[in-house]
């Protein structure tokens, strides 16, 4: 982890068995130090500065578990992802290395949105300073939403390790995680705009759209939900009413499975 906070591979990769197994659940395994780094160093290319906080640690004999909260510096700012990380270690090297990353980005985005919709029944247009403190309250959960949906968005396509990150054109249908992408961003920028953050969702969407161009190769084109929704949030302009339901066409979510990379 030490050698990690400051992008030490050639270090950080003496400790990583030959044969050891990388998963970075649930975008494909990879196998050994070379396998490691050519997931690890597209990650975390865009990052000025990284803090790996552990939250909790458990071993039993040469299996470890590690809560973390992973923190990167961008451009744009710092970015905190809760993990949950699985090693096995034999004689000093790691022989199984799996984070459950993705899910828990997503499961925290779920429950910040979910957490500040609950608030919308707490008669928010009154005055005084206990419905100032519930919508103080409520764009406190729903902005950490938006920071974690975006979170996913940008990062669900960027292993050329996930064979669901395939993009269709010519009538085709994007694989799975594109999909799942798209929509994580569409949630995004909705509740920028109920956020009334017009330049958050100009913003996003900009670099999601040349993300996808670019690792595309051109063929991925935003549906018309997302176009819907864009248009949507951009024209948002009161920042404190706020909706029950932010995405009523959105369904939730499907559970993301952990194994099938199929």
């Amino acid at each position: 982890m030490a050698a990690m906070t400051v992008l030490d591979y050639d270090t950080a990769l003496k400790f990583i068995a030959p044969t050891c197994e990388y998963d970075n659940v649930p975008m494909g395994k990879v196998t050994g130090p070379d396998g490691v780094r050519a997931v690890l160093e597209p990650f975390f290319a865009p990052t000025l500065e990284n803090e790996f906080r552990i939250l909790r640690a458990v071993a039993d004999g040469p299996v470890v578990f590690l809560e973390r909260l992973d923190r990167h510096r961008l451009a744009a700012g710092w970015v905190e992802l809760p993990v949950t990380g699985v090693f096995e270690v034999h004689d000093g090297l790691i022989t199984l290395y799996r984070d459950y990353y993705l899910q828990a980005v997503l499961y925290a985005a779920e429950y910040e949105l979910r957490a500040g919709q609950e608030l919308a029944d707490e008669h928010l247009d009154d005055e005084g300073e206990a419905a100032e403190e519930q919508r103080r309250r409520q764009r406190a959960h729903y902005s950490r939403a938006a920071q974690l949906y975006r979170t996913y968005a940008m990062r669900a396509c960027d292993s050329r390790f996930d064979l669901k990150v395939t993009f269709g054109g010519s009538g085709r249908a994007n694989g799975e995680r594109v999909d799942m992408s798209e929509r994580t961003l569409r949630r995004c920028i909705t509740l920028y705009g109920i956020l009334a953050s017009t330049h958050m969702v100009n913003q996003v969407y900009s670099a999601y759209y040349k993300l996808l161009k670019t690792i595309s190769a051109k063929a991925w084109e935003p549906s018309k939900e997302t176009l819907q929704d864009l248009e949507g949030a951009q024209a948002q302009t009161n920042a404190y009413r706020f909706s029950a339901k932010v995405m009523p066409h959105e369904p939730p979510p499907p559970q993301l499975e952990t194994e099938d990379n199929s």
